[in-house]
């Protein structure tokens, strides 16, 4: 019986470093392209968490439950059943997202209420403060804790996943077939895109005049996803990508997105330290303003539109 049980204690230890492993190499094969350098253990265990996130939702929806524990993470992981790019980009978009959040709600100094998005509430166009109130619910949704994150994935990815976990729960016998198959089933019909604050972003975008123009470029006014869905209306880029660029380590990419955006010099201190905190590269506000400020806007655009080649 102990040469049984120390058995499956290395067979489960070697499976775990093999899930570690792998995950570091999936993470590499989607920073290295953008120039992002190797992942650190902090962010691995971040994007683990992440995507340990995903799987306990589409599972608690599956089983209508409110455990706290996976029951089809360590079959899922194990086996490199979630080492999809598309899963790995969206838990890093979400890191940055968190990070990003953080900090605007730590620069600004204007109540929430003073936000433009809550100011569409009364707009005369119906259909801005309709949406607008879709996209402040979708945010509200996006921004609790009750591991609801997979509500904000594209119906690929969620279609992909959700029928993965299906599969684990089905190994573990959680279920019986027909009752995950039409929990599955329910589950992706009910898919809303509305619930994804960064898709109801880029539509409040797309209908707003020119005369929100300055707002949209202020993340203190007009709130984080509606800031990256101007940039990703300008470029094309993609709400979660531009996330992750706004997010990372470097400064660089950001001053590059302001200046093919053409914004005022005077401008550039307020929305770095919104956005950035503490400025790192071990440049600060100062130094940020005069290096935007020796930028060309013309070939700040051409190399953005090198990282959408880059995408495509």
């Amino acid at each position: 019986m102990g040469i049984a049980t120390c058995e499956d204690a290395v067979t489960l230890a070697t499976g775990q470093v093999f899930a570690t492993h792998a995950l570091r190499d999936n993470l590499m094969a989607v920073l290295f392209p953008r120039g992002e350098g190797l992942p650190s253990e902090l962010l691995q265990s971040r994007v683990k968490l992440k995507l340990q996130s995903l799987v306990l939702g589409v599972e608690r929806a599956l089983l209508s439950s409110d455990a706290t524990r996976s029951l089809s993470w360590d079959v899922l992981s194990n086996s490199g059943l979630l080492r999809e790019p598309e899963l790995i980009d969206f838990a890093l978009a979400r890191i940055a997202e968190d990070k990003l959040r953080k900090n605007i709600q730590a620069a600004s100094t204007s109540s929430i209420l003073g936000q433009l998005p809550v100011t569409l509430l009364g707009h005369e166009n119906d259909r801005l403060s309709d949406m607008a109130r879709k996209f402040l619910y979708a945010q509200q949704i996006s921004e609790s804790e009750n591991n609801q994150l997979f509500l904000q994935l594209d119906s690929e990815p969620l279609h992909l996943l959700c029928w993965r976990v299906v599969a684990a729960l089905l190994e573990n016998k959680s279920a019986e077939s027909d009752v995950l198959s039409a929990a599955a089933q329910t589950l992706l019909s009910n898919h809303q895109a509305d619930l994804n604050p960064a898709a109801m972003a880029r539509k409040l975008v797309f209908f707003l005049g020119h005369e929100y123009r300055t707002e949209l470029k202020d993340p203190t006014k007009s709130g984080l996803h509606l800031f990256v869905a101007s940039l990703d209306q300008d470029y094309g880029l993609g709400s979660d990508f531009l996330m992750r660029l706004i997010g990372g380590d470097h400064v660089a990419p950001l001053l590059l997105l302001l200046k093919g955006q053409s914004l005022a010099v005077g401008e550039v201190p307020n929305v770095m330290s919104a956005l950035r905190g503490n400025v790192t590269d071990n440049y600060g506000l100062d130094d940020c303003q005069a290096a935007y400020e020796r930028l060309d806007p013309v070939e700040a655009r051409a190399a953005v539109a090198t990282w959408k080649l880059e995408r495509s």
